[in-house]
């Protein structure tokens, strides 16, 4: 009766399963919320750790002041003072559907005793290739996935020596693929 007649009067509100869609559509939003606020938890925290390691360098006095052909061949060891020696490093390709290798301009990653995978992939294609944000999430999952799985099968002597892997990040996405 009254119940009736609301539904007449509003028949949009409801789907073909008779569930409202407002309720479908908070589901949908709380979802993409809680997803929202994981990416930017990361993001934060990643964030915080290259501004902390960058602080305590900085503070210490062994970042150059003045920029010099010698300052910008030691910066790379600079930056990664902190991190420790170089575990794994990687030479990278992205080959489209023709075989073409695009997108990457610097190809070689390398990671540190002290970095988690995480942070070497986003530093990777943030910092060194500049990549567009969407790109950057396409691609940062399955590559900190891949390297952490080259990082555990690589042999013992990875104690000693960097153990060199190759791989290409198309092909990564495909086999360790996103997740989301």
């Amino acid at each position: 009766s009254e119940a009736h007649a609301k539904e007449r009067v509003a028949p949009n509100k409801f789907n073909v399963n008779g569930e409202r869609k407002a309720e479908q559509q908070v589901d949908v939003h709380s979802d993409g919320l809680r997803e929202f606020r994981t990416m930017l938890a990361e993001d934060f925290e990643s964030w915080w750790i290259r501004e902390c390691q960058q602080a305590s360098l900085t503070s210490a006095g062994t970042v150059p002041s003045s920029p010099s052909k010698e300052a910008s061949t030691a910066a790379p060891t600079v930056t990664n003072a902190g991190l420790g020696r170089v575990i794994l490093e990687a030479r990278l390709s992205c080959k489209d559907e023709a075989g073409n290798d695009v997108v990457l301009e610097q190809r070689l990653i390398q990671v540190h005793l002290f970095q988690r995978e995480k942070d070497a992939a986003r530093c990777f294609l943030e910092v060194h290739n500049e990549l567009a944000p969407r790109l950057v999430r396409r691609y940062q999952q399955p590559l900190s996935r891949w390297l952490q799985s080259k990082v555990q099968a690589a042999p013992p002597d990875i104690a000693f020596n960097k153990h060199i892997v190759c791989g290409d990040l198309e092909e990564i996405v495909r086999c360790y693929g996103s997740g989301v």
